[in-house]
């Protein structure tokens, strides 16, 4: 298990439970396979931005999650789980800040007054 202040999923959990969700799409009706997909999709996607998910080094925009899981829900939805786990329990890297100094513009031509003295 993951040290840390809260558990943290780990890999083979995260394994396991696509698994789980894969072999129960042959026993659930498809309308209620799409709804989970959908309504997991947009928890993940609100939990993302939530929790800053787009501030680490691994993590990506709402939107990208939101898509992803839509677009590969079996490999993508667990992932996040795995990685909201450890995000909460501080085990993740935050990507790097920079600040850009606000931008100087410099005219092109000087004043006259700055050329007599």
């Amino acid at each position: 298990m993951a040290s840390g202040a809260e558990w943290a999923m780990e890999k083979w959990q995260a394994f396991v439970l696509a698994i789980l969700f894969l072999i129960a799409i042959f026993f659930v009706p498809p309308q209620i396979v799409w709804a989970t997909v959908l309504i997991s999709s947009l928890w993940a996607s609100f939990d993302a931005g939530k929790i800053g998910a787009k501030n680490y080094q691994s993590g990506a925009s709402p939107a990208t999650i939101f898509i992803a899981c839509l677009l590969l829900w079996i490999a993508v939805f667990p992932w996040y789980l795995y990685f909201r786990s450890h995000a909460k329990a501080g085990l993740l890297k935050k990507k790097a800040v920079t600040t850009d100094a606000m931008p100087v513009f410099v005219d092109a031509a000087p004043d006259r007054d700055t050329l007599n003295r």
